[in-house]
């Protein structure tokens, strides 16, 4: 073993004692850099057996390895065997050689830091058990990355336990269906800062509750099964080109909605809002309809009447009933008039033709007698019409 590998490996285990117990128990972030990984896994494998996940494997001595260097290294390797999350940097200068991740036996969270993924070996192997994903930078594409997963060139399976998903920075102009579906459990989807124009691959994804696709080029609502429709809570699409919210009105359980830095140019397009009636959080900051002076109390014009009691922010502030424009009551119904024998819901007085031939002066209202047949009618005393 090399001197450089020996700091660097008394330095790794020096730094990790401190944070220890917020990795093992509070489920934190182990972080390395790829070029410590490798130094790591090369050790590893000459000086332990290989790894059965959820067991330890006894250290063989070794005159090569100093015997505080071989003690870190059991440190070390207790720790990777154990930890839950891993985050992997690029490193100085960035990865251009295989990324190991075999060590890492319980392994449930991953984040690749701008670290290339088709260098990423053993990401097959965790497939099983990995429950959150995460790729900054470093995917050229979904498939590369579920399907083929990086380096282990693998047949598609699907990712059984994958719920949470986020592939930003990685230049996708495109949503692949194909790769997708092998994340039929997928909860969370974060496909931020990409060039995404058209979003048409999330039809398969029926329990998605979090959709994030901020800084795309999205020009259109993104379609979604109909049971998505349903189970859809947090959506953002800040920072897209939408002219319209065509299709907005289909997703009723939204309480997030972050649609700030778009073209939407007046209020008449928000009207799909008005079919959202959990919703509590609305951004249209950076629109040119909020260039308008009375925006706000446009706004409120197209949300749906739970949305107005006082509970809803509206560009970080909360919408205040002063903004509520009153909106006109319905129509009164016409009274219905119901016959009556007194003098105050007698008929219109006749005509003073009509009153000559009664022989009563114009003006003077007859009673209202009710005749055989039971009709309501005007007449003189004694007479029945």
């Amino acid at each position: 073993m090399s001197s450089t590998d020996q700091a660097l490996i008394r330095e790794t285990a020096a730094a990790l004692r401190h944070c220890c117990d917020r990795i093992l128990n509070d489920g934190a972030a182990l972080t390395l850099s790829a070029p410590a990984l490798r130094v790591l896994h090369t050790h590893f494998s000459s000086l332990f057996p290989a790894p059965v996940r959820g067991e330890f494997a006894p250290a063989t001595a070794s005159s090569l390895v100093a015997t505080e260097t071989l003690h870190e290294l059991q440190f070390l390797r207790d720790l990777a065997q154990l930890t839950s999350a891993l985050c992997v940097t690029a490193g100085s200068p960035p990865a251009e050689s295989p990324v190991p991740l075999g060590d890492f036996s319980r392994l449930e969270r991953l984040r690749l830091l701008d670290v290339p993924v088709c260098w990423v070996e053993g990401l097959q192997a965790r497939r099983p058990y990995l429950r959150a994903l995460r790729c900054d930078g470093g995917a050229d594409s979904l498939w590369q990355l579920l399907a083929a997963c990086g380096a282990d060139q693998s047949s598609p399976f699907l990712w059984e336990e994958l719920t949470e998903l986020c592939v930003t920075r990685c230049r996708l102009a495109a949503v692949d269906r194909d790769a997708l579906r092998l994340t039929p459990h997928l909860t969370d989807l974060d496909l931020s800062h990409n060039r995404v124009a058209v979003c048409d691959g999330l039809e398969c994804l029926a329990g998605l509750q979090r959709l994030n696709l901020t800084a795309n080029t999205l020009t259109a609502v993104p379609v979604l099964s109909m049971p998505a429709h349903l189970a859809l809570r947090w959506l953002s699409l800040r920072g897209n080109k939408l002219e319209t919210l065509e299709g907005l009105e289909d997703m009723v359980s939204l309480e997030h909605l972050d649609l700030s830095y778009n073209l939407l140019m007046s209020h008449g397009v928000l009207q799909p809002l008005l079919e959202l009636r959990r919703l509590r959080n609305l951004q249209l900051s950076g629109n040119p309809l909020c260039c308008l002076s009375d925006h706000r109390r446009r706004t409120a014009r197209h949300l749906h009447h739970n949305c107005l009691t006082g509970q809803l922010l509206l560009d970080g502030r909360r919408l205040q009933s002063s903004e509520v424009p009153r909106r006109s009551d319905p129509p009164a119904s016409r009274p219905v008039l119901r016959p009556s024998s007194s003098t105050a819901s007698a008929g219109p007085p006749p005509s003073p033709a009509a009153a000559a031939r009664l022989g009563r002066p114009p003006g003077q209202p007859g009673r209202r007698v009710r005749s055989a047949a039971g009709s309501i009618g005007t007449g003189d005393k004694g007479e029945s019409s």
